[in-house]
């Protein structure tokens, strides 16, 4: 999916830290519920949404936040965030996996029932 609005850059901001949504919402000091007006683009961003931000995530550019220009995470902490992204991506496979394997499991199961 493009990230093409302010607020698909900052889901992928909260992804790529590694925090949850409510996490997010208590870092910033601001309701679950107004978070997802800010993912869905229902209200414009003010300045101290991204001042708090700056200052929780120095890493975090501001200027692709906004814009969609440039990097998300600048120096160190982008190559982690990219390399936890990674690592999401390959649980969420094993997982894939293993919940295939459950069910070919039952449904051999099932067949030895009948």
């Amino acid at each position: 999916m493009p990230e093409d609005t302010f607020g698909d850059r900052l889901k992928k901001l909260v992804k790529m830290k590694g925090i949850s949504n409510v996490t997010f919402s208590n870092i910033i000091g601001i309701s679950s519920p107004n978070v997802y007006k800010y993912f869905n683009n229902k209200v414009i961003p003010t300045i101290t949404l991204l001042q708090i931000i700056s200052k929780e995530w120095p890493d975090a550019s501001i200027r692709w936040l906004l814009l969609g220009e440039g990097e998300a995470l600048t120096g160190e902490n982008q190559s982690q965030g990219e390399e936890l992204s990674e690592k999401v991506k390959s649980l969420e496979n094993i997982i894939e996996d293993k919940e295939l394997i459950i069910q070919l499991l039952k449904d051999k199961l099932e067949n030895q029932k009948i």
